[in-house]
């Protein structure tokens, strides 16, 4: 319900503003965009021994949602840079399966990402009402919720509380109007620090191993930009 009241104020935000940008017959050559989407994640998690004993396991995606906020300032026609605020949920069971397993899992985790990325939007048509859109950045994870499990099998279990990122997107978007654009997005998220560490019972010879492993996450998602 909380998510759904900060959406529709952000929705609401965005109407007035471009009803007020409406009013102004300025052109802008190097206008801001600020957008409002949400979408599916997919995520999976990978790490040294998830590696090593990849054979043995498979990993069960639960499946998680975002809702995504931006600012975007065009460079020139083509380059922008962008920085932004979300809140991606990532489930995932690591580690799985019905023959031998080797360690068992559920993680759930939130997330404030806070990323900043460049890229292009490139027109398809003489008219520039579809572009392409290609970016690249790094992001900042907060941990901000969890309800994570961990197996017997394991002697000690942590969520790191800060996680930074890659990120990769590209998408379409399609002009509406001289205010509104529909954005289509596909991202992919790579962890480049920790997300969970946690120790195993591992053999006679070695009491405990300790494990870390970060995620990665593909997403699609959809949303409204408004020119400034």
């Amino acid at each position: 319900m909380q998510s759904r009241t900060v959406s529709l104020s952000l929705i609401l935000f965005m109407f007035a503003i471009g009803h007020a940008r409406a009013q102004d017959t300025t052109h802008h050559k190097r206008p801001w965009f600020i957008s409002l989407g949400g979408g599916y994640n997919s995520t999976k998690v990978f790490g040294k021994l998830l590696d090593k004993v990849g054979t043995y396991s498979t990993q069960k995606n639960g499946g998680s949602f975002e809702i995504n906020f931006s600012a975007q300032k065009q460079l020139s026609e083509l380059p922008y840079i962008k920085i932004g605020i979300s809140y991606l949920q990532k489930r995932v069971n690591p580690g799985e399966n019905p023959d031998v397993v080797v360690y068992k899992d559920t993680l759930q985790t939130g997330y404030l990402s806070v990323p900043l990325a460049l890229g292009l939007m490139i027109p398809l048509d003489p008219k520039k009402r579809v572009f392409f859109s290609l970016e690249a950045g790094l992001s900042g994870n907060f941990k901000i919720s969890g309800r994570s499990y961990h197996g017997p099998d394991q002697a000690g279990f942590k969520t790191l509380p800060v996680v930074l990122g890659a990120q990769g997107s590209g998408g379409v978007i399609v002009k509406l109007s001289s205010l509104f654009r529909l954005q289509f997005l596909y991202t992919y998220r790579r962890d480049l620090t920790d997300a969970y560490r946690e120790s195993l019972y591992w053999d006679a010879g070695e009491a405990t191993r300790t494990a870390a492993f970060g995620m990665r996450t593909n997403s699609f998602s959809a949303g409204l930009m408004l020119e400034l």
